[in-house]
């Protein structure tokens, strides 16, 4: 099946909206070929249902068909007692000289005996020496040196390299356990698509109704599937305000929105849910959580009252159909859009807020032209001098057109000095 690919959703104002590209089909899974191969097991095995797939699962996992076609697993014969004087394979260690034990595990034990645990650690591949590692109850440790030695095993008995014990011949199958079936799963789990494939085909073969027995293993139909929760997108906001004592604080205000969707057989639902964190100077403030309605949920403001107001008109049928119903998406009126700004810049210009700062920055003030003089004496070459200043280029021609720019460079000034203390603050 195809996947989703996570924030290609694009939730819309409606609900249950299908998706394109997550909705799953039909298909052979992995698990159903197991199931279907543990019932064809269970129920038994002619030699025209026994191909390829199916001998090298039983080979693989070390199973046999029994009489009936019953699938069975060999187990093999327990251990035997052997005599060294009839020159029977025996085992001995020079710890234990005087010793002989049928088996490198009956010697192994042994050890244990004298007060500690003890194991077969290796076996050579001839099955002819071994070593047993002894841990002691008191602390401490040792490898002691095992080897077989003897001809031949009693009669109806074989050898074992791997247990180094003489095995009797007389085995016996017994019927699969629980613990088997898992086993072949796992075994399965680890071929290839080639094996799994022929498997597949072997389940039908020699089926009455090969078709019905392949629809039989498919898996239903996959649900819409996508991810839980889709990243909607975030906002920050700053602020700056003024405080009683003068200074001023920031406050950053972050909200993160996301998208939970729940899935049904072929369509979705979906709600927006938003968490907002804000801090001031660095400082965590509130986190709030709000979750809008979810999509498949009428909206409260919504009645049947007005339901016949809102009906769509349906389309008409027949060879003299010449299309659905007009309907008038408005009405006209006689107003313009001269009046209808006239009329809202009159509201606006009602507003207290409006009426109140009327001629705030109407100023009246009158003057006369400043100008004073001071009398300074000085002494030039023992001869005392006065002299009168005169300060009066206020009153200059070229100062008083320089006054004309600088009064409308300190009214600009002003008024956004006010406009920030007023509005931006």
């Amino acid at each position: 099946m195809s996947s989703a690919i996570e924030g290609e959703y694009i939730p819309a104002p409606t609900k249950n909206v299908p998706v394109r590209g997550i909705l799953g089909g039909t298909e052979f899974g992995l698990n159903t070929i197991k199931a279907g191969t543990k019932n064809l097991l269970k129920g038994g095995l002619q030699a025209v249902v026994i191909g390829a797939a199916l001998d090298q699962l039983l080979k693989g996992i070390g199973w046999i068909q029994g009489e009936g076609g019953q699938i069975q697993k060999p187990v093999d014969g327990a251990s035997v007692s052997t005599i060294p004087a009839n020159g029977e394979y025996y085992w001995y260690s020079q710890s234990f000289a005087n010793k002989q034990f049928s088996s490198a595990t009956d010697l192994c034990n042994f050890l244990a005996d004298s007060g500690g645990t003890s194991s077969i650690t290796s076996m050579d591949s001839t099955g002819t020496g071994a070593v047993c590692t002894y841990h002691a109850y008191s602390g401490g440790s040792f490898d002691m040196q095992m080897a077989r030695a003897g001809s031949h095993c009693p009669a109806s008995s074989s050898y074992s390299s791997s247990k180094g014990s003489c095995i009797s011949n007389d085995s016996k199958p017994v019927p699969i356990a629980d613990q088997d079936w898992i086993t072949m799963e796992q075994w399965i789990d680890n071929q290839d698509s080639k094996f799994v494939q022929d498997l597949l085909k072997q389940q039908c073969v020699g089926s009455l109704a090969p078709n019905r027995c392949y629809e039989q293993l498919r898996q239903k139909q996959l649900d819409m599937r996508g991810p839980k929760t889709v990243d909607a997108g975030s906002t920050t906001t700053t602020s700056t305000h003024a405080n009683s004592d003068g200074t001023t604080s920031t406050t950053v205000t972050t909200t993160n929105n996301k998208y939970d969707i729940t899935y049904g057989p072929s369509t979705f639902t979906y709600n927006k849910s938003s968490t907002t964190t804000s801090s001031t100077d660095g400082k965590p403030g509130e986190i709030t959580t709000t979750t809008d309605q979810p999509s498949d949920e009428a909206d409260p403001d919504d009645s049947d009252d007005d339901s016949d107001d809102k009906a769509t008109p349906s389309p008409c049928a027949g060879d003299g159909c010449d299309g659905p119903k007009y309907e008038k998406l408005y009405e006209p009126t006689k107003d313009t859009k001269e009046k209808a700004l006239d009329s809202y810049a009159s509201r606006v210009k009602a507003l207290p807020i409006v009426s109140s700062v009327a001629g705030f920055f109407t100023v009246s003030a009158s003057a006369g032209c400043p100008s004073w003089s001071t009398n300074v004496s000085f002494a030039v070459f023992a001869s005392m001098f006065s002299y009168d200043l005169v300060f009066d280029f206020y009153c200059q021609p070229w100062f008083v057109s320089m006054a004309q720019y600088a009064k409308i460079v300190f009214s600009i000034v002003c008024a956004y000095l006010a406009f920030r203390q007023a509005i931006l603050d």
